[in-house]
């Protein structure tokens, strides 16, 4: 599987700045594997997942990844089918993760709790400078566009 082969590169390459992963197919079981070489690689700062079929499971290992990666700063998942759960974890690690500034996750399956958990972990994390949620099912917009002009983000809802 030509994944497995770029992951085991991916794990060793630290010069290798942007990782675009867009419109591959790429699933749950896939993401586990590049969670699996974000835990250890060094070198990423931008990496693009949009237009995939990953969902909440992929979305936790994504997470797990984050927590310990020290130099992701853009992470990009439009158009995936990520849903509260997905958007929970991803909360959790933004609370530790203190390098992430840019978080697209426009067209994915985020309600109101996911949403939630997301602004209580941006409200709290310093270097988020940008945040996109549209196209999401999110009710309670107007916090989030207070939250943008307070701390200075860049919300897109």
């Amino acid at each position: 599987h030509g994944l497995i082969a770029f992951a085991k590169l991916f794990k060793v390459n630290q010069i290798m700045r942007l990782a675009d992963f867009s419109s591959n197919k790429l699933c749950d079981p896939e993401m586990r594997i590049l969670a699996e070489a974000l835990h250890v690689n060094t070198g990423i700062q931008i990496i693009n997942l949009a237009r995939n079929s990953i969902g909440n499971e992929g979305m936790i290992h994504f997470a797990n990844a984050l927590r310990v990666n020290e130099k992701l700063r853009y992470v990009d998942f439009p158009e995936n089918i990520i849903g509260d759960q997905g958007a929970a974890e991803l909360a959790n690690a933004l609370k530790r993760n203190k390098k992430v500034q840019h978080v697209l996750l426009s067209q994915n399956r985020i309600q109101d709790h996911g949403s939630q958990t997301l602004y209580y972990a941006v409200s709290k994390n310093s270097t988020i400078r940008s945040i996109a949620l549209n196209g999401n099912k999110i009710s309670r917009t107007q916090r989030w566009k207070n939250l943008g002009q307070k701390k200075g983000i860049d919300v897109t809802i």
